[in-house]
């Protein structure tokens, strides 16, 4: 029997209007009238230029936001979208797709103090909907070795003592449990004050991702990754989600939330290769702009750590160099410069090249799909139930479908039908910085690679650098890959690492 004829889903358009019409007249008949609320509306419209985040609004605004939201409401469940293209969805896409979610009810309740030491900018900690871990917790990255302010040039220029995705990229909790490291960023400084006190203090940070790839297609991509550096980000990056609800999470595939499957294929841009002269030195000049990096430095020894001061030496004379050149040019006045000529010289001087993808044996485009997305929820506009806002990793929707798990209604903690706890995304705030990981338990994470036929590829990046906002300024960057099987076995790669510089 067909539905009747109110029951149907209209095509016709909605006259804007007419909707418009019907919200006013539901602001009215749900009791808004210029006599009870009128004086007060015009006073907080003098005030609506505020820069004050969860400042008060007109009674009014909030009747016309439920109206709107009953008539959305009842137009999704009579009508069909409009539909400019063939991607657009056939039906009603929910409430994030029209931005129109004020508050993430799945959220548990943020901490609210009675005091804040600063009002306008309270802190983040204080008012954590997810409270941090303890300092000494076992499953925290460890704090990195940072040198007093004398040294940091020193710690620089050597390579030794870098982090190991052999050791970093696995940890053992309090029972015995050993847990996988999916996703992780630490940043930490000599005085754990950031970039609040610029004096060049040495500060030290690192991130993992990770990436499930087919079993067949592990060797070559190690193979590949081997002696490059993940800084380019060569790497599928994970899903950077707002205007979702977290109970959302697993979404539900779909062109709006699934990539297409050519963006979880690994390729870099790679450079075309330039000639250097005999007289070539490690240390590149500052006017060299068609090399991307600096040439690789000479092996770790004592002379490296005269580097960063050969290098501020360099950049002095040749600044001194080319104001004389430039006095020589002005000596008889202004040079016209020809507009096309200056075009040519700057094209001719950007770097060249071509992208290069990863491949199987057979041709095949190495597939990686990103362990990690983030989760983001703001608290600095509409949502005035939160005074900080929320930011958490959760592991990919590839990852969590099918997967058996749910999440702690309270907290980003994944247990599995038996109440075991399987996935974990931890935070830290200690003395010398922050730190976030998501973590998988070993046990549950090679089951899980073994049942799709995947392994799981690690990579780190990270640099070593002085707090300061002079230049020149020299850092550190070091980069790692690792491969992880069903079976457990890890195959690091080569730590790939160089010291860096700015062109200023």
């Amino acid at each position: 029997m067909p539905p009747a004829d109110d029951e149907r889903l209209a095509a016709a358009h909605v006259d804007a209007q007419w909707a418009a019409r019907w919200v006013l007249a539901r602001v009215a008949s749900l009791g808004w009238t210029p006599e009870l609320f009128a004086k007060f509306d015009n006073m907080r419209s003098r005030h609506s230029d505020s820069r004050q985040s969860h400042k008060g609004e007109r009674i009014g605004k909030k009747y016309q936001w439920m109206a709107l939201h009953e008539l959305v409401e009842r137009l999704a469940n009579h009508r069909h979208p409009h539909r400019q293209t063939e991607h657009d969805a056939a039906e009603y896409p929910g409430a994030a797709r029209l931005s129109l979610l004020d508050i993430d009810p799945s959220l548990p309740p943020a901490r609210h103090p009675f005091s804040d030491t600063d009002d306008n900018s309270p802190d983040e900690a204080d008012h954590a909907t997810f409270p941090t871990a303890d300092p000494a917790h076992p499953l925290a990255p460890p704090v990195p070795d940072l040198p007093d302010d004398e040294r940091v040039d020193e710690w620089i220029s050597r390579p030794d003592n870098l982090p190991d995705l052999d050791e970093l990229g696995i940890r053992t909790d309090s029972d015995g449990r050993q847990w996988i490291v999916l996703y992780e960023q630490a940043v930490d400084d000599h005085d754990g004050r950031g970039w609040n006190v610029t004096r060049g203090q040495a500060e030290h940070w690192h991130r993992i991702h990770s990436w499930l790839v087919p079993a067949p297609q592990l060797t070559s991509l190690l193979t590949w990754l081997e002696g490059r550096t993940l800084t380019n980000r060569l790497m599928p990056e994970g899903a950077d989600r707002h205007s979702l609800l977290l109970a959302d999470f697993p979404t539900v595939p779909g062109p709006w939330t699934d990539p297409e499957p050519d963006s979880w294929h690994v390729s870099t841009f790679q450079y075309d290769e330039t000639d250097h002269g005999e007289d070539d030195s490690p240390v590149p000049g500052d006017d060299d702009l068609s090399s991307p990096e600096p040439a690789p430095g000479p092996p770790a020894s004592e002379e490296r750590v005269a580097i960063p001061a050969i290098w501020r030496e360099r950049r002095k004379k040749r600044q001194e160099e080319l104001l004389l050149e430039l006095a020589e040019l002005w000596t008889d006045g202004p040079i016209e410069d020809d507009e096309d000529d200056w075009l040519e010289r700057t094209l001719a001087a950007q770097p060249q090249g071509r992208m290069v993808l990863a491949t199987d044996p057979d041709g095949k485009p190495v597939t990686a799909i990103p362990t990690d997305q983030t989760y983001n929820w703001s608290g600095q506009s509409l949502d005035c139930s939160l005074d900080a806002s929320v930011s958490a990793t959760l592991p990919s929707d590839p990852l969590l479908r099918d997967s058996g798990l749910r999440r702690d209604p309270d907290r980003p903690f994944w247990y599995d039908t038996d109440g075991q706890l399987q996935v974990q995304y931890l935070t830290w705030d200690r003395p010398s910085g922050r730190a976030y990981s998501l973590l998988a338990s070993r046990e549950w994470l090679e089951y899980h690679l073994e049942r799709g036929g995947h392994c799981l590829v690690q990579g780190m990046t990270g640099e070593r650098q002085p707090v300061t906002a002079e230049h020149p300024r020299v850092w550190r960057e070091f980069s790692q890959s690792a491969g992880r099987t069903a079976e457990g076995q890890c195959n690091p790669g080569t730590i790939v690492t160089e010291v860096k510089r700015s062109f200023r």
